[in-house]
């Protein structure tokens, strides 16, 4: 019984995954929307497509090991890595659904997420992982 009630919960939070991506992305575009709206396309949005959704999260146990494995230390990477998979799992989404316009996380000044922003975004995080590298290469020449 357990089981089947556990099955049934996490269908339902396949159902409504998306609907953090599609409130923002309402907001962004200047749609005034509720969270119960964004809960309901969310759940039109995922019909037929809680397969690919469970299977993009089971892509992600490796990478799951592998921060556990190095104590967080590769969170760093895969975080952002894990974000914006999401992030593109949902454009797909949006862009082969035509029913509830508009559906696309863009960024807000030029209304599309390309390249150069996502990789101006990470620069922060480029610099923070050469200071970390330095630190901990710091700390063996310490111990030796």
């Amino acid at each position: 019984m357990d089981l089947i009630i556990g099955h049934s919960r996490n269908y339902q939070a396949f159902s409504y995954s998306q609907a953090y991506y599609i409130y923002r992305d309402a907001i962004d575009h200047g749609e005034q929307i509720g969270y119960l709206d964004a809960i309901t396309r969310s759940r039109q949005l995922m019909d037929g497509h809680k397969w690919e959704y469970f299977v993009m999260i089971l892509s992600f146990i490796g990478w799951g090991l592998v921060v556990l494995i190095t104590f967080g230390i590769a969170a760093i990477w895969v975080q952002p890595y894990y974000t914006l998979s999401f992030a593109n799992f949902y454009n797909e989404l949006a862009d082969q659904q035509t029913v509830q316009p508009p559906l696309r996380l863009s960024m807000r000044h030029n209304n599309q997420l390309t390249r150069q922003t996502v990789h101006q975004a990470m620069i922060p995080l480029t610099i923070l992982n050469s200071n970390l590298i330095c630190f901990i290469r710091r700390l063996g020449r310490k111990a030796i």
